[in-house]
């Protein structure tokens, strides 16, 4: 929440905290299993969760603005930079426990 305060206004935007939000579930599809520790799932979650607000607050108006690419749905920030972190602490994750 306090992200879109940073990056875009003074007030609360519902959509970075509603991406933010969903983010979190994305991020956890690969690791799920290998996370233990509830400590481990919260920095996970709120690690994916700066990552979202800040794609959703700067890389998207920056895409629009140098490349014309306009995200409608919201996939690069919902969907591809969680994933891409999911896969990564999942790797993380495996090898720790190989």
């Amino acid at each position: 929440m306090w992200v879109s305060r940073i990056f875009k206004s003074k007030q609360c935007d519902i959509e970075i905290l509603l991406n933010a939000t969903l983010a979190g579930g994305v991020v956890m599809g690969a690791p799920c299993d290998m996370i233990n520790y509830p400590f481990c799932a919260m920095c996970v979650g709120f690690a994916v969760g700066l990552v979202s607000s800040f794609g959703f607050a700067v890389i998207g108006p920056f895409l629009k603005r140098k490349i014309n690419l306009h995200d409608t749905c919201g996939v690069h920030n919902l969907h591809a930079m969680p994933g891409l972190l999911g896969g990564l602490i999942a790797a993380i994750a495996a090898s720790k426990q190989a």
